[in-house]
């Protein structure tokens, strides 16, 4: 930190007050002129502030006279008076910045969290980013003036107050911009702290988040502005005509024991939300039943409104299926779930493999690693019978039976069986699993866009190909897998597999809801109120334009879900909010 040197007091004869900070034992001397002010903010936003240190490892000594600078008074105007109060280990420099942090500080802090998130101009036809605001003080009351580059001024006044709600207006934008971000009282209390702001009072939060004597509040407008954009875009789907296709997937806020359950529904054409349905535990009585009373009433909702749904896409569960049928409406699994089911399928096998490995004994092994196969008892037995040392770690074991054998130079031209099972250590060794569910993936989903359906274009003959038996010499692996497609996949299967959807869209949404509505904290107010505004971000940024295109360096010896090229996309845009806060604020 810069030393500065300790400021006198000014020459000319003005009247001085002496205040006690609320965030330290400091006394500071404030002019006359600058009372009101700094009154005004403690009202404003409470009487608590942080500790001293706090304040003086966030802040900078220059920052700190810029600040007070642009509040309208100067760099010496604010004094130190009582310096026995002062701890030991606080240079006369820092002192000095200390006062002008509890006074000052707070307003270009709030300047500072209300345009990270309210940056675009609300008049129509603009929407440009807002120039740095400019704090000022008037009449015992401090204001923020906002421009925008085609010259649209803004003016927020600190003593705005509402009377059937009382929170001053720059408080209650506070409030606004830390729940349009997913914020709740005790993270917007952390913020303060860490900022240096006053923390502000619960009662004045959820005041205005809930509403005060018949006036509605930030939840209402929350729930309000998506209820319209949601009637809105039923209309648009409503003229077009088409039928839908959409995806259903729901979202527990806990992993055990959901309180809340979440059903979005999306339009697979535009990729919006246009339907939402959220209802509790205490409503169904059960967690379990949460999804399909939230899909009945979603498909009853789209169908009152005359929308024709003709597919609908969900990760694979019985229940979905049975209220599908009773609309007479197409089910389809999600390709991503079924390539999932197929893993576990492929790895249950495995583990059974591993229990009990072959049916064949010891001595028809051919190679150390069917050796290692075989159970501990296995070969304990083997080597009882043999008259070999039975004592030891397996690995012991292992090295003893293949010496016996003669195993280190056989194996490598041993005839492969007509039945190959499946080999433990080998798929295991090169992550076959992973790269079995990620390549049907890939494969499936190639061959859906060119519209190929024909059954020769099977899975079996497809891994056949692109793999070419690299994985041991002599292919015995690749084989092996082969033989486990041609079983479980067959051409009837893959006519489905080629024409499944992909539902990792609900995925994606989900976690844009956990930005708003973190999971395991259950908001019994403000719920729908977050899941709105998850639904109004994603609705708005959803189709955000392409900026660049550039390629990643892959291997092509792995099998990758994830593309070759990276898009960078525009950057996101909030006009929701500015159309929630005046809303809120009208």
């Amino acid at each position: 930190m810069t030393r500065h040197p300790r400021p006198k007091y000014p020459s000319d004869q003005k009247n001085y007050h002496e205040q006690r900070c609320p965030g330290c034992a400091h006394t500071i001397r404030l002019p006359e002129d600058l009372l009101p002010m700094y009154q005004q903010l403690k009202r404003s936003l409470g009487s608590r502030s942080t500790h001293a240190d706090k304040i003086q490892r966030k802040c900078d000594p220059e920052t700190m006279v810029e600040a007070g600078r642009m509040v309208g008074g100067r760099d010496d105007e604010v004094h130190i008076v009582n310096d026995s109060q002062v701890h030991s280990n606080v240079t006369p420099a820092s002192n000095f910045y200390k006062g002008a942090v509890n006074g000052f500080w707070g307003k270009s802090k709030i300047s500072e969290f209300f345009m990270q998130y309210i940056v675009c101009c609300p008049t129509v036809n603009c929407g440009r980013k807002f120039l740095p605001p400019k704090i000022s003080e008037f009449q015992q009351l401090w204001s923020l003036q906002m421009k925008c580059p085609s010259g649209h001024t803004f003016s927020y006044l600190s003593g705005d107050l509402e009377k059937n709600h009382g929170t001053p207006d720059i408080t209650g934008r506070l409030y606004h911009s830390s729940l349009c971000s997913g914020m709740t009282h005790v993270c917007l209390e952390s913020l303060c702290e860490e900022l240096g702001l006053y923390v502000p009072r619960r009662g004045h939060f959820f005041d205005f988040q809930s509403g005060k004597k018949r006036k509605p509040g930030w939840i209402a407008a929350a729930i309000d502005l998506w209820q319209e954009q949601k009637d809105k875009i039923q209309e648009e789907l409503l003229r077009a005509g088409k039928p839908l296709v959409v995806y259903v997937d729901c979202r527990f806020d806990s992993s055990r024991s959901g309180f809340h359950g979440t059903l979005p529904v999306i339009n697979m054409e535009d990729d919006r939300v246009i339907e939402m349905v959220t209802l509790t535990r205490k409503e169904t009585g059960s967690s379990w039943r949460n999804e399909s009373t939230a899909l009945e009433q979603a498909l009853t909702a789209l169908e009152s409104k005359g929308l024709i749904l003709e597919e609908v896409v969900h990760d694979d569960n019985s229940q979905v299926d049975a209220i599908l049928n009773q609309h007479n409406i197409v089910s389809q699994k999600d390709l991503w779930h079924k390539c999932k089911n197929i893993m576990g399928k492929f790895k249950e096998l495995l583990q059974e493999k591993r229990r009990s490995p072959t049916d064949s004994t010891v001595e028809a092994a051919t190679t150390i690693a069917q050796v290692a196969v075989f159970s501990m008892a296995q070969l304990k037995e083997y080597c009882r019978q043999q008259g070999l040392l039975q004592s030891g770690n397996k690995l012991q074991l292992v090295q003893c039976v293949s010496v016996h054998l003669n195993l280190e130079e056989a194996g490598a031209n041993t005839e492969i069986q007509r039945h190959r099972p499946l080999r433990y250590h080998e798929l295991a060794a090169h992550d076959i699993a992973y790269k079995l569910k990620s390549w049907i993936y890939t494969c499936a989903k190639n061959a859906a866009k060119r519209g190929d359906t024909t059954p020769e274009k099977c899975v079996v003959e497809n891994w056949g190909v692109d793999h070419k038996q690299r994985y041991v010499p002599g292919g015995e692996t690749h084989l092996a897998v082969k033989d486990f497609l041609r079983k479980y996949i067959t051409e009837g299967k893959m006519k489905f597999y080629l024409r499944a959807r992909e539902n990792f869209i609900s995925e994606t949404y989900h976690s844009v809801i956990n930005k708003f509505a973190t999971k395991r904290i259950h908001f019994d107010a403000s719920h729908c109120a977050r899941l709105a505004c998850s639904a109004l971000d994603w609705n708005e940024n959803i189709r955000r334009e392409v900026r660049a295109v550039y390629s990643r360096a892959s291997n092509d010896t792995a099998v990758r879900r994830r593309p070759k090229t990276n898009r960078v996309l525009v950057k996101r845009t909030t006009v929701w909010k500015t159309q929630l806060a005046s809303r809120v604020f009208s």
